[in-house]
Protein backbone atom coordinates (compact mmCIF):
# COMPACT_ATOMS: atom_id res chain seq x y z
CA UNK A 1 0.00 0.00 0.00
CA UNK A 2 1.46 3.45 -1.53
CA UNK A 3 1.29 6.49 1.67
CA UNK A 4 1.36 10.03 0.73
CA UNK A 5 3.58 11.81 3.96
CA UNK A 6 4.34 15.23 4.56
CA UNK A 7 6.61 16.95 6.92
CA UNK A 8 4.99 20.49 7.84
CA UNK A 9 5.86 23.73 10.43
CA UNK A 10 2.66 25.45 12.07
CA UNK A 11 3.86 28.50 12.83
CA UNK A 12 1.43 31.17 14.34
CA UNK A 13 1.00 34.92 15.18
CA UNK A 14 -1.35 36.78 17.16
CA UNK A 15 -4.64 37.09 15.00
CA UNK A 16 -5.39 40.81 16.39
CA UNK A 17 -2.43 42.29 14.93
CA UNK A 18 -2.75 40.22 11.41
CA UNK A 19 -6.68 41.61 11.43
CA UNK A 20 -5.52 44.93 12.07
CA UNK A 21 -3.01 45.08 9.44
CA UNK A 22 -5.63 43.49 6.94
CA UNK A 23 -8.51 46.20 7.43
CA UNK A 24 -5.74 48.53 6.52
CA UNK A 25 -5.28 46.88 3.00
CA UNK A 26 -9.50 46.55 2.95
CA UNK A 27 -10.01 49.98 3.50
CA UNK A 28 -7.76 50.79 0.97
CA UNK A 29 -9.25 48.78 -1.95
CA UNK A 30 -5.68 46.11 -1.56
CA UNK A 31 -6.18 42.66 -1.61
CA UNK A 32 -4.38 40.80 0.35
CA UNK A 33 -3.28 37.45 -1.49
CA UNK A 34 -0.82 35.40 1.38
CA UNK A 35 1.02 36.79 4.78
CA UNK A 36 4.05 35.71 5.62
CA UNK A 37 6.99 36.29 8.20
CA UNK A 38 9.44 39.10 8.21
CA UNK A 39 12.24 36.73 9.32
CA UNK A 40 11.06 34.40 6.19
CA UNK A 41 11.65 37.48 3.72
CA UNK A 42 15.15 38.45 5.04
CA UNK A 43 16.06 34.60 4.48
CA UNK A 44 14.86 35.39 1.04
CA UNK A 45 16.70 38.55 0.44
CA UNK A 46 19.85 36.26 2.14
CA UNK A 47 19.53 33.14 0.72
CA UNK A 48 22.45 31.40 -1.35
CA UNK A 49 23.38 27.81 -2.16
CA UNK A 50 24.76 27.65 1.26
CA UNK A 51 22.34 28.70 3.24
CA UNK A 52 19.75 26.38 1.20
CA UNK A 53 21.76 22.78 1.89
CA UNK A 54 22.77 23.53 5.60
CA UNK A 55 21.25 25.21 8.94
CA UNK A 56 21.85 28.73 9.68
CA UNK A 57 20.50 31.77 11.78
CA UNK A 58 19.22 34.86 10.01
CA UNK A 59 19.40 38.13 12.99
CA UNK A 60 17.22 41.48 12.25
CA UNK A 61 18.09 44.05 14.46
CA UNK A 62 14.98 46.46 13.93
CA UNK A 63 13.91 49.62 15.42
CA UNK A 64 11.75 47.98 18.16
CA UNK A 65 12.88 44.34 18.07
CA UNK A 66 15.26 41.53 17.04
CA UNK A 67 14.37 38.63 15.50
CA UNK A 68 16.44 35.55 15.33
CA UNK A 69 15.21 32.77 13.05
CA UNK A 70 16.61 29.34 12.77
CA UNK A 71 16.41 27.92 8.97
CA UNK A 72 17.14 24.46 8.20
CA UNK A 73 17.47 24.19 4.15
CA UNK A 74 15.79 27.18 3.82
CA UNK A 75 12.89 26.38 5.63
CA UNK A 76 12.17 28.34 9.19
CA UNK A 77 11.82 26.13 12.14
CA UNK A 78 12.77 28.25 15.30
CA UNK A 79 11.67 32.25 15.81
CA UNK A 80 12.25 33.94 18.90
CA UNK A 81 12.02 37.93 19.33
CA UNK A 82 13.33 40.29 21.82
CA UNK A 83 12.41 43.62 22.26
CA UNK A 84 15.90 45.39 22.48
CA UNK A 85 16.41 47.00 18.97
CA UNK A 86 17.84 50.42 17.29
CA UNK A 87 15.95 52.75 19.07
CA UNK A 88 17.02 51.85 22.00
CA UNK A 89 20.52 53.16 20.58
CA UNK A 90 18.81 56.43 20.42
CA UNK A 91 17.45 56.45 23.53
CA UNK A 92 21.08 55.93 25.33
CA UNK A 93 22.73 58.52 23.41
CA UNK A 94 19.28 60.89 24.59
CA UNK A 95 20.14 59.55 28.33
CA UNK A 96 23.79 60.27 28.07
CA UNK A 97 24.07 63.54 26.43
CA UNK A 98 20.71 65.02 26.63
CA UNK A 99 19.45 65.07 23.54
CA UNK A 100 16.14 64.38 22.42
CA UNK A 101 15.21 62.03 19.86
CA UNK A 102 15.38 63.57 16.38
CA UNK A 103 19.19 64.67 17.53
CA UNK A 104 20.16 61.19 19.16
CA UNK A 105 18.97 59.53 15.96
CA UNK A 106 20.84 61.87 13.72
CA UNK A 107 24.03 61.36 15.95
CA UNK A 108 23.40 57.58 15.54
CA UNK A 109 23.02 57.68 11.75
CA UNK A 110 25.10 60.38 10.60
CA UNK A 111 27.90 60.72 13.19
CA UNK A 112 29.02 57.54 15.01
CA UNK A 113 30.38 54.49 14.39
CA UNK A 114 29.84 50.60 15.02
CA UNK A 115 33.05 50.25 16.68
CA UNK A 116 35.50 52.79 18.56
CA UNK A 117 38.28 51.23 16.55
CA UNK A 118 38.16 53.32 14.24
CA UNK A 119 36.50 56.51 16.11
CA UNK A 120 38.09 60.06 16.21
CA UNK A 121 37.83 62.15 19.39
CA UNK A 122 39.04 64.90 17.18
CA UNK A 123 36.22 65.31 15.27
CA UNK A 124 33.19 66.86 16.63
CA UNK A 125 29.50 67.96 16.26
CA UNK A 126 27.94 70.55 17.34
CA UNK A 127 24.03 70.23 18.77
CA UNK A 128 21.16 72.27 20.88
CA UNK A 129 19.24 70.37 23.48
CA UNK A 130 15.59 70.17 24.88
CA UNK A 131 16.43 73.47 26.88
CA UNK A 132 18.17 75.53 23.18
CA UNK A 133 21.70 74.85 25.09
CA UNK A 134 24.77 74.69 22.43
CA UNK A 135 26.25 71.47 23.21
CA UNK A 136 29.86 69.48 21.42
CA UNK A 137 30.30 66.15 21.75
CA UNK A 138 33.07 64.14 19.97
CA UNK A 139 32.81 60.81 17.44
CA UNK A 140 34.53 58.95 19.93
CA UNK A 141 32.73 59.32 23.20
CA UNK A 142 29.23 58.77 20.96
CA UNK A 143 30.52 55.44 19.45
CA UNK A 144 31.15 54.30 22.45
CA UNK A 145 27.76 54.05 23.95
CA UNK A 146 26.48 52.72 20.90
CA UNK A 147 28.96 50.14 20.35
CA UNK A 148 28.20 49.00 23.91
CA UNK A 149 24.24 48.72 22.86
CA UNK A 150 25.18 47.07 19.76
CA UNK A 151 27.56 44.10 21.81
CA UNK A 152 24.49 43.85 24.38
CA UNK A 153 22.31 43.38 21.05
CA UNK A 154 24.66 40.99 19.20
CA UNK A 155 25.42 38.74 22.91
CA UNK A 156 21.59 38.22 23.36
CA UNK A 157 21.03 37.04 20.02
CA UNK A 158 23.66 35.01 20.21
CA UNK A 159 22.34 33.31 23.37
CA UNK A 160 18.81 33.07 21.86
CA UNK A 161 20.45 31.26 19.32
CA UNK A 162 22.04 28.68 21.38
CA UNK A 163 18.84 28.03 23.31
CA UNK A 164 16.84 27.84 20.30
CA UNK A 165 18.87 24.49 18.63
CA UNK A 166 21.79 22.33 19.79
CA UNK A 167 22.20 21.84 16.09
CA UNK A 168 25.45 22.38 14.31
CA UNK A 169 25.07 26.52 12.93
CA UNK A 170 27.05 26.90 8.82
CA UNK A 171 26.18 30.41 8.82
CA UNK A 172 24.56 33.21 10.82
CA UNK A 173 23.37 36.25 8.47
CA UNK A 174 22.51 39.88 10.37
CA UNK A 175 20.92 42.71 8.96
CA UNK A 176 19.09 45.41 9.83
CA UNK A 177 19.03 49.31 8.74
CA UNK A 178 21.70 49.65 12.06
CA UNK A 179 24.49 46.63 10.65
CA UNK A 180 25.00 49.84 8.08
CA UNK A 181 26.99 51.59 10.64
CA UNK A 182 30.63 51.85 9.68
CA UNK A 183 32.56 49.12 12.06
CA UNK A 184 29.42 47.06 12.75
CA UNK A 185 31.17 44.03 11.31
CA UNK A 186 34.14 44.39 13.36
CA UNK A 187 31.39 43.62 16.46
CA UNK A 188 30.39 40.75 14.54
CA UNK A 189 33.41 39.43 14.24
CA UNK A 190 34.14 40.48 18.49
CA UNK A 191 30.93 38.34 19.57
CA UNK A 192 30.34 35.20 17.37
CA UNK A 193 33.72 32.58 16.67
CA UNK A 194 34.95 32.55 13.43
CA UNK A 195 33.13 28.82 12.68
CA UNK A 196 29.99 30.28 12.87
CA UNK A 197 30.15 32.20 9.80
CA UNK A 198 28.71 34.98 10.83
CA UNK A 199 28.46 38.17 8.47
CA UNK A 200 26.48 41.03 7.89
CA UNK A 201 24.00 41.11 5.14
CA UNK A 202 25.07 42.68 1.52
CA UNK A 203 21.32 43.96 0.43
CA UNK A 204 23.15 44.93 -3.52
CA UNK A 205 19.97 45.31 -5.64
CA UNK A 206 20.06 48.50 -7.54
CA UNK A 207 17.87 51.34 -5.56
CA UNK A 208 17.75 49.97 -2.39
CA UNK A 209 21.25 49.02 -1.08
CA UNK A 210 20.45 49.01 2.64
CA UNK A 211 20.08 46.62 4.99
CA UNK A 212 16.83 48.38 6.68
CA UNK A 213 14.98 47.36 3.13
CA UNK A 214 15.96 43.48 3.28
CA UNK A 215 12.38 42.24 4.35
CA UNK A 216 10.69 44.27 1.82
CA UNK A 217 12.49 43.36 -0.70
CA UNK A 218 12.77 39.62 0.44
CA UNK A 219 8.88 39.75 0.79
CA UNK A 220 8.68 40.22 -3.44
CA UNK A 221 11.34 37.79 -4.15
CA UNK A 222 9.36 34.89 -1.53
CA UNK A 223 5.83 36.31 -3.43
CA UNK A 224 7.29 35.79 -6.93
CA UNK A 225 8.90 32.01 -5.75
CA UNK A 226 5.22 31.15 -4.39
CA UNK A 227 3.49 32.22 -7.37
CA UNK A 228 5.82 30.33 -9.52
CA UNK A 229 5.21 27.10 -7.25
CA UNK A 230 1.32 27.86 -8.49
CA UNK A 231 2.08 28.54 -12.02
CA UNK A 232 0.95 32.00 -11.90
CA UNK A 233 2.86 35.25 -13.43
CA UNK A 234 2.83 38.29 -11.36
Amino acid sequence: MDELTVKALLSTAPKKQIFDYLSIFNDAGIEVEDITFNCISDYYEAKNKKTEESVGAIINIGNDKTDVSIFNKGILIKNKIFNLGSRNVDNDISYIFGTDSNISRELKEKFALANKKYADSLETQEFENPDGEKKIVNQLEVTEVVEARLMELLKLAKKEINDLTNRKISYIIITGGISELPGFNYNVEEVFEPSLNASVLNLTTMGIRNNKFSSAMGIIKHFDSKMKLREKNV
